[in-house]
C-alpha cells in the first residue's frame, strides 16, 4: 500500500470515532499547548532581562576593574600595553571619583564620571532626556534621575537651575595632590538626563576632570575586542599584567544557567500533561485494536501484508501527535501573546513601560514537532507490532 492511501484510510479511520479520536487530540493539544506556554515564558523572561543589560555590541566589550587588581591606576604606559594585546580592538580610559554636588540650596554627594563621547558608546549610553555633552565642552554635565530627584525637580524641568561641583582627587590619579582634596567646577549645565532612579551619578568630559584635578593617571577603563570568540584569551592576557576584568558576558551566563533550570521547571508541569495525553493515546490505539481485530482479518485475507497493517496503525498514531502537536503549539503561542497583550494593556495604562515577556524561539517549534512525531511513533509502536501478530483465522472468528 502507498503511504498517501495509508494516511486516508488512518484518517477516515479516526473520524469513524470521532469523539473519542477528538477527546484524544485535545489531550495532546493540552499537553503541548502548556508546554509551549510555560517554556516559552521562561524564553520571554531570559530575553527580557539580558536586553535590559545588554546589546550584541556590549558582548565584544569588558572592563578594567581595579578593585580586583594588583594596581591602582591604569597609567599611560599601562594603556599602551594593553592596546598591543592581540584582539583589542580599542581601549577607552575615565575617570570615576567622589564628589560634592550644590544648586545652592542643597549639597549632596555623588559620583563623579568622567568619559568622552567614545566610552559612552562603547558604554551604550542613551539619553533619557536632552543630549549627549560635545568632548570640548567646559560646563555641560549628564546626570541620573536620582540626582534630580535628590534636588526635587522634574524631569522636564532639568535645565532651570545651574549646580557647583567638588571633585575629590586621589593621590594614585593625581601625584600632586593629596587624597581627599578638593578641586571645584561652577555654574554647571545639565544637559542630558540618564534614566537611573538608584545612583546619583554626574556624567562630564573626561579632559575636563582631568585637568582640574590634574590627573596623570585612570582608574576606569573599557576594552573593545574585534571577535568576541576570543574574549577569555584576550581578558586573561590583560588580568597577566595585574588587571582584574569585569564582563557582562559573565552576568548573562549565569543569568541564562538560572531561566534554564526555570525552563526545566515549569516545562515539567507541562510534562505532566502531556504524560496523561500519552497514555491517553495509548489507551485509544490499544482499545481501538480491539475494535478492529477483524477488520484486521480481512485486510490480511485480501492481501495485505504485516507491513500495510503495521503502516495503518503507526500512521494513526503519528496523525493523532502531529495534529494534536500543531494545535497545541497554535494555541501555546496566541495563548501566550493574548496574555502578553492584556498585561501590556494593563501597565500602559497605570503608567509602565510595555513589556514583552512571551517568546517562543523558532528551534523550540521545530523540536516541539519533533518531539511530538516521536512520541507518536512510540506510543503507536507496540499497537501496530501486536496487529501484525494477529493470525487471519483468529481475526475473522473473532467477536
Amino acid at each position: 500500500m502507498k503511504w498517501a492511501y495509508i494516511l486516508d484510510l488512518s484518517w477516515r479511520n479516526l473520524m469513524n470515532r470521532k469523539i473519542r479520536s477528538i477527546l484524544t487530540i485535545s489531550g495532546v493539544v493540552i499537553g503541548i499547548a502548556a508546554i509551549t506556554f510555560l517554556i516559552s515564558i521562561g524564553y520571554g523572561f531570559e530575553r527580557m532581562t539580558t536586553s535590559k543589560i545588554s546589546t550584541k555590541d556590549t558582548l565584544n566589550i569588558f572592563d578594567i576593574n581595579l578593585e580586583n587588581s594588583d594596581l591602582s591606576s591604569i597609567t599611560a604606559e599601562n594603556r599602551a600595553n594593553i592596546a598591543k594585546v592581540d584582539g583589542v580592538e580599542k581601549i577607552e580610559p575615565g575617570l570615576s571619583l567622589a564628589g560634592k554636588i550644590s544648586n545652592g540650596k542643597v549639597k549632596t554627594d555623588i559620583l563623579i564620571n568622567g568619559y568622552n563621547n567614545q566610552f559612552l558608546d562603547l558604554n551604550d549610553v542613551r539619553m533619557f532626556r536632552g543630549e549627549r555633552f560635545k568632548d570640548a565642552d567646559t560646563n555641560n554635565v549628564i546626570v541620573t534621575t536620582a540626582v534630580l530627584q535628590a534636588f526635587e525637580v522634574a524631569t522636564n524641568d532639568y535645565k532651570s537651575a545651574q549646580y557647583d561641583l567638588e571633585i575629590l582627587a586621589t593621590h594614585d590619579l593625581s601625584p600632586t595632590l593629596q587624597d581627599g582634596e578638593a578641586k571645584k567646577l561652577e555654574k554647571l549645565t545639565i544637559v542630558g538626563v540618564i534614566d537611573d532612579d538608584q545612583t546619583s551619578y554626574i556624567v562630564m568630559p573626561y579632559e575636563i576632570i582631568r585637568s582640574t584635578i590634574l590627573a596623570e593617571h585612570f582608574n576606569v577603563a573599557k576594552i573593545k575586542i574585534a571577535d568576541k570568540t576570543k574574549m577569555s584569551d584576550t581578558r586573561l592576557k590583560i588580568e597577566n599584567m595585574g588587571f582584574g576584568t569585569n564582563y557582562i558576558g559573565d552576568t548573562i551566563s549565569q543569568i541564562a544557567s538560572f531561566f534554564l533550570v526555570f525552563r526545566y521547571v515549569v516545562g515539567g508541569f507541562g510534562f505532566i500533561a502531556m504524560l496523561v495525553a500519552i497514555l491517553g493515546m495509548f489507551n485509544t490505539l490499544t482499545v481501538s485494536l480491539l475494535e478492529r481485530t477483524r477488520e484486521v482479518g480481512v485486510l490480511k485475507s485480501n492481501g495485505a501484508v504485516k507491513r500495510d497493517i503495521w503502516r495503518i496503525f503507526l500512521s494513526e498514531a503519528l496523525v493523532i501527535s502531529i495534529v494534536g502537536g500543531i494545535f497545541g503549539i497554535i494555541f501555546g503561542v496566541f495563548g501566550g501573546e493574548a496574555v502578553n497583550l492584556v498585561f501590556n494593556r494593563l501597565a500602559v495604562q497605570r503608567g509602565s513601560e510595555p513589556v514583552d515577556f512571551f517568546y517562543t524561539p523558532p528551534y523550540f517549534i521545530i523540536a516541539t514537532l519533533l518531539a511530538t512525531f516521536l512520541v507518536g511513533f512510540l506510543t503507536g509502536y507496540y499497537p501496530s507490532k501486536r496487529a501484525t501478530k494477529i493470525n487471519a483465522l483468529d481475526a475473522l472468528k473473532y467477536e
